[in-house]
């Protein structure tokens, strides 16, 4: 993706849902998360960083980022993600829709 295409996907409102959406051009064998060190707030780039100490992998992409976002919600991240129910992280919600995964937890 060139640096124009990331800048606008970024910096749109609709940033997660489209992070689903890109998922429909691809289908891939696992997927590996690297956990050691994740951002708790603010990413994609810098913001406060904690030590997870994980290693996961799946190939189910919703399943995986559900985990993730358990490992998120474990090392008190930021409020929108503390505050919203996993499977109702719009993330997640618009890759259930668009049936990239499993469909409930």
């Amino acid at each position: 993706m060139n640096k124009s295409c990331k800048d606008l996907l970024h910096n749109s409102p609709h940033m997660r849902k489209m992070i689903a959406e890109i998922n429909l051009a691809y289908k891939p064998d696992f997927i590996l998360m690297d956990g050691i060190e994740v951002f708790t707030d603010g990413a994609p780039m810098s913001g406060v960083r904690k030590r997870a100490d994980v290693m996961l992998i799946s190939r189910d992409r919703i399943a995986l980022d559900a985990v993730g976002l358990c490992v998120l919600k474990s090392l008190k991240s930021n409020d929108k993600i503390m505050n919203t129910p996993i499977f109702k992280q719009e993330q997640i919600a618009r890759a259930m829709e668009l049936k990239l995964g499993i469909s409930a937890p």
